[in-house]
């Protein structure tokens, strides 16, 4: 038996397309998003996410000014959450690890694999004016909004540039594992 063809489908089929609807998303599928972010696992359960989801009017207005020229199709999106932590909501273990990234990380692909589920398409971002956004979303000075998560409808492809239509139209690539996995010792 073929290993890919036992993976869920909702890993499988995950990809951070670009082409988006402005097709306003209910709020009953906005709080299981939320809802199944908050099952994912966390070092001694501390949860150290927080979330701000936004999908009124003046609040997309905010975030769009936050994009980056990169990030222009977005316009389009009927909700953002921001994602956020900080160091001390989560373990920091004495050797210097700490957890709260990661521990964040896993609660967000919780998030977008329930958003796979319920038929949207979920691209986390980096390019943001993240200075702009915690002031317009009144995040303390402490927190790190660590990513921004596009969500919505698949829509048209009209407000991609050549390179982004491409990339929505390819083949998903993947490195193979030979590039990332090894076993019993270290051999990448």
């Amino acid at each position: 038996m073929e290993v890919n063809k036992i993976i869920l489908s909702e890993i499988k089929e995950r990809r951070s397309y670009r082409a988006i609807s402005s097709k306003p998303v209910n709020s009953e599928i906005v709080n299981r998003l939320i809802e199944a972010a908050g099952f994912a696992p966390s070092c001694f359960n501390k949860q150290p996410w927080r979330y701000i989801s936004v999908q009124g009017e003046a609040g997309l207005k905010k975030i769009q000014r936050g994009l980056s020229s990169g990030n222009s199709w977005a316009v389009r999106a009927p909700l953002f959450i921001l994602v956020c932590t900080k160091d001390d909501l989560d373990c920091k273990m004495e050797d210097g690890r700490h957890y709260a990234e990661f521990d964040t990380g896993m609660s967000v692909f919780s998030l977008l694999l329930q958003a796979q589920k319920e038929g949207l398409i979920g691209h986390p971002i980096a390019g943001y004016d993240q200075e702009l956004l915690k002031n317009e979303f009144k995040i303390p000075e402490d927190i790190r909004l660590l990513t921004v998560l596009v969500l919505g409808y698949r829509g048209e492809a009209d407000a991609l540039n050549e390179r982004q239509m491409e990339s929505e139209n390819g083949s998903r690539v993947r490195n193979p594992l030979v590039k990332w996995y090894s076993e019993e010792i270290w051999s990448l």
